[in-house]
Order: structure tokens, then C-alpha cells, then sequence
């Protein structure tokens, strides 16, 4: 069942990538070949895809810019990696659990944006032995000094 499902998620998200109509079909037939079953089930899943447009534009949109925050050049792909995530889930229980997710996510993004990750702390080389140095030849500056400074709980509150 698993391999039948991650077949179906594969076919999906590179029928995402074909040109759309008659290029898009004639890959999924070649691919399915005589597989009817393989081939109803993509072909609803880029129905689904196709109606719903990108999950950004619905109801959840409040709690979008989580992960499209981070990286907005890979919107597409994360859209359509859900979208495959969400077939065989009813419609409510799917918007119920993006919304959750999105909220969440979104609480999370928010917490961290005060745990001083972004905080730029300047980095003198020290002399001593094992102390770090730029490498030649691009003597690139020092990277994350900062993190030794992050607030990064990692499996909650401590009692």
C-alpha cells in the first residue's frame, strides 16, 4: 500500500512538471502504460490539484507565510507536496489539519524571530593554538557566530 501511495505521489508531482494538456497526458500514459487504476487515481489527484489552486489562496491563507516565508522560490513545490500529502483525506479533515499546521507553523516563525538568530555578533580570529582562522584563498568571514547565543529548546520547558 505505502509503495502504491509514494507511486502515486511520484507520478503526481512530475506530471506537475510537464507543459499541462496533451504533453502532461501522453507522460502519464507512458508512464501508467496499461495501469487504469495508477492513472485515475493522478489523474483525480491533478483534478483536486488543478481545482484547488495553491493552498495559499484558501480559507488558511491567515496562517500561509510559514514555510513560503522561508523559502518563497520553492512555493510551487511545497503546494503541490501537500497536495499529494492530502489526497485520500476528506476535505475537512484536510483544511482542519492545514489550518492547524499553518497556525502553528506560523507561532513558531513568530517565536523565533526573537531568539536572536538573526543577531549579527562580530568575530575577532583568536591567536591561539585550535582557535578558528579565515582559510585562504577566500578568507571567508567566520559563519552563525551568533548561534552560540540562540535560544534552541529542543524538548520543552525544564522543571
Amino acid at each position: 500500500m505505502q509503495a502504491d501511495f509514494q507511486r502515486v505521489k511520484e507520478l503526481f508531482l512530475a506530471a506537475l512538471q510537464q507543459d499541462g494538456g496533451a504533453k502532461r497526458s501522453e507522460f502519464l500514459g507512458t508512464e501508467c502504460r496499461s495501469d487504469l487504476d495508477l492513472r485515475q487515481r493522478v489523474d483525480a489527484l491533478l483534478a483536486r490539484h488543478e481545482a484547488a489552486g495553491s493552498f495559499l489562496e484558501s480559507p488558511a491563507a491567515p496562517f500561509a507565510p510559514t514555510i513560503d516565508a522561508l523559502f518563497p522560490s520553492q512555493a510551487g513545490t511545497f503546494d503541490a507536496a501537500l497536495a499529494a500529502d492530502l489526497v485520500g483525506i476528506p476535505g475537512g479533515r484536510a483544511r482542519q489539519g492545514t489550518e492547524v499546521g499553518h497556525a502553528v507553523a506560523q507561532q513558531i516563525l513568530t517565536w523565533r524571530s526573537t531568539d536572536g538568530s538573526t543577531a549579527v555578533v562580530p568575530y575577532t580570529p583568536g591567536t591561539n593554538p585550535g582557535d578558528w582562522q579565515p582559510t585562504p584563498p577566500g578568507n571567508t568571514a567566520p559563519f552563525l557566530t551568533n548561534w552560540g547565543a540562540v535560544l534552541l529548546p529542543i524538548a520543552g520547558r525544564s522543571r
